[in-house]
Formats: structure tokens, sequence, C-alpha cells
């Protein structure tokens, strides 16, 4: 549904310009992420019991989007930094399954690519001239996905000294227009250098499981370490 989406990104901004006052902050930020993944896939039907199997992922992406903060001056401050962000993790899987004197032996690599819209709502503490620590919540939107699986299936059977192999490769990429938002806690850290400069350290956390299709939920983890770079409202002292 984009034009939800297209409000989401329209509406922060509107309630920030309403409730400035002093010296506003606008800043570009870009840097790297590090996710980790909790993924639940549930199998199961009415007449057998559902099986709950989790899995963890973790890996190395990108982001890069705006800050914007209500005053330079207070000691209590709103801030809200809408980001454009690609999470990028990765598991692997080894399975061995022995049934009717045939051994099968599966391993996987799994890479997923998803890309989200983040719109956290910060309140920033000015802890020195230099130094503000970020509290806050925020929800981000899921764009896209992209999952590829890579591996090996070898099967030996009794008697036999040698395996079959197989490799198998699949790609899935779907948009999420219709896939819920999460909602998700945010605590960091900002240094502001008299230049315009400044360096950023963000964690957040999804505060619960987030449907990715019908047999996947999803819970990030996701640390940002950011470079930014002030276009209104630098640090004078």
């Amino acid at each position: 549904m984009p034009s939800f989406r297209s409000s989401g990104v329209v509406v922060p901004f509107l309630l920030f310009a309403a409730n400035t006052s002093g010296q506003v902050v606008v800043g570009v930020e870009a840097g790297g992420n590090y996710s980790t993944l909790s993924e639940i896939i549930s199998t199961g039907s009415a007449v057998y019991s559902p099986i709950n199997d989790r899995f963890t992922a973790s890996g190395f992406g990108y982001q890069f989007g705006l800050f914007l903060k209500t005053s330079r001056a207070a000691a209590i401050a709103l801030e809200i930094a809408p980001h454009s962000s690609m999470r990028v993790v990765s598991m692997e899987d080894d399975q061995t399954v022995t049934f009717n004197g045939e051994t099968t032996r599966s391993i996987s690599t799994t890479t997923i690519r998803q890309h989200f819209v983040e719109l956290p709502v910060l309140v920033s503490f000015q802890l020195s001239n230099d130094l503000s620590m970020l509290l806050g919540a925020g929800a981000s939107l899921p764009i896209s996905l992209e999952r590829d699986v890579k591996g090996t299936v070898s099967t030996t059977q009794v008697g036999m000294s040698t395996a079959t192999q197989q490799t198998r490769e699949t790609h899935y990429a779907s948009s999420m227009d219709m896939t819920p938002m999460s909602i998700n806690g945010h605590i960091g850290l900002r240094y502001d250098l008299k230049n315009g400069m400044s360096f950023s350290a963000r964690y957040s956390y999804d505060a619960f499981e987030v449907p990715a299709d019908d047999l996947v939920s999803d819970r990030f983890g996701v640390l940002r370490v950011l470079v930014g770079y002030c276009l209104v409202g630098k640090r004078k002292e």
C-alpha cells in the first residue's frame, strides 16, 4: 500500500516542523549496520502438531538518511532520523537424516537481504557540548526481501562406499507491501565536531516477532555506526 507508506514518512516531518524551537539541526548521515536475525519457521497442519524451528543469522549491511533535531541548545530535544536501510544476514545449516538404510546430509548457506525504511523518534539528552545520548522508539517498514539458498545434498545407501551428490541453488524475491511493520526500541550516542561532522552509534531491537510470510516470523537486532554532516545548526562552541 504505497499511499500508507508515503504518509508514514511525511507525517513525522510535519509533527517535527510543528514542534521545533530554537536552533534547528538538520544533517545527513550514512554508514554500516550489523544485524542479528532470529527467525522462527512454523510447520504443521490440522493432522500433525506444529513444529517451530528457530534459526539465527547475522551479517553486515548499510544505511543512509537524515537526522533532524528540534534544538541544538536545549538540554533535552526531540530528534527523528528517517533512514533507508539494507540489512544482510546469512546462516549455515548442516543436517543429517537416516531413513530405511539411506543417509542424507544437507549442507546449505542462506543469505537474506531485506530493505527497510526506518522511522525512529528519539529523545536527545545533551550530556556535554559535543556528546548526546539518544533514547526512543521507532518503526521499520519492510520494502523488499531477497533470499538465496546455496548448498549440497549427499545421499549414501547401506553397502555403498560412495555418495551421490547434488548441488542446489534457489532464489526468492518479494516486495513486502502487505507485511506488517516492526516496532523497536533505540539507544545510542552521538559525538559532534565543530566542523559539522558527527559520529554516532545506535542499537535497536524489535519489540516482537513480525510475520515475513505465512510460515516465517522475524525479529531483528541492529547496531548502526554512522558518519554524519550537519547542514543546518552546526555546533558553535
